[in-house]
C-alpha cells in the first residue's frame, strides 16, 4: 500500500445510497425503536464478488495499482483519508461518485458505508487497462479525484469546496484526554 501523488482515486462497486450512514455507529449500539433504518447496509454480494475476482484474477497481478481499501466504516471518508495520508493529501470531487438516486447531500456521500465498494490509487497510464478490465467484468469504476502532496484532504461538491482539512488534524486533531488515577486502599480478607 502506497499512494503516490497524482495517483487516481478511484471508486468500484457499488453505488452510494443512504444506506450505510452511522453503520459503525449503529453497530455498537443497542437496538431500539428509535434505531436508525439508514445505518444498515443493503447487502451486494453480486457486485462485490464481480470485483473480488476482477481484482484477484487480473488487476492486482498486473499491477495497476499503487493501494486499495474497502469503504467499511466511515464510507468514502475513511478510505480516501487513510489513505491520502500515503501520498500525504488527496482532491475529491463528490460530483463524480455514481450514486443510487438524486439529492444525496454531499456529507452522505462522502460517509455512506458498504462493503461492496473499494478505493484504490490509480496511476493515471494505468487508468485506460483498469477501467477497460473493470467494465469487462461487469463492475462499474469512477475517478472521483486524485491524491496529492498538498497534506490536505480537500472535498469539493458542485463546485464549492466542502471539506479543507491538513491530515495531520484529521488524523491526529482530536484533544487527548488527561486522566488522572487514583490509589485505591485495598483491604485484605
Amino acid at each position: 500500500k502506497q499512494a503516490k501523488p497524482n495517483d487516481l482515486i478511484v471508486m468500484i462497486g457499488g453505488r452510494v445510497g443512504l444506506d450505510g450512514i452511522h453503520g459503525a455507529t449503529f453497530s455498537s449500539q443497542s437496538l431500539d425503536t428509535h434505531s436508525p433504518a439508514t445505518a444498515v447496509q443493503i447487502g451486494d454480494p453480486i457486485t462485490q464478488k464481480k470485483f473480488s475476482d476482477a481484482i484477484a484474477k487480473e488487476v492486482r497481478d498486473l499491477g495497476l495499482y499503487n493501494s486499495i481499501t474497502d469503504c467499511g466504516a466511515g464510507g468514502l471518508s475513511s478510505a480516501v483519508g487513510e489513505t491520502a495520508q500515503q501520498s500525504n493529501g488527496c482532491l475529491v470531487n463528490l460530483d463524480k461518485v455514481p450514486v443510487k438516486y438524486p439529492g444525496l447531500a454531499p456529507w452522505q456521500i462522502w460517509i455512506s458505508e458498504s462493503q461492496e465498494r473499494m478505493v484504490l490509487a490509480v496511476p493515471p497510464k494505468n487508468w485506460p487497462t483498469f477501467h477497460k478490465l473493470m467494465k469487462k467484468r461487469g463492475v462499474e469504476s469512477s475517478v472521483i479525484g486524485k491524491f496529492t502532496k498538498s497534506g490536505k484532504c480537500v472535498v469539493k461538491f458542485k463546485k464549492q469546496t466542502v471539506m479543507d482539512m491538513y491530515l495531520v488534524f484529521l488524523h491526529n486533531g482530536m484533544a487527548q484526554p488527561k486522566i488522572k488515577s487514583k490509589k485505591l486502599k485495598v483491604k485484605s480478607a
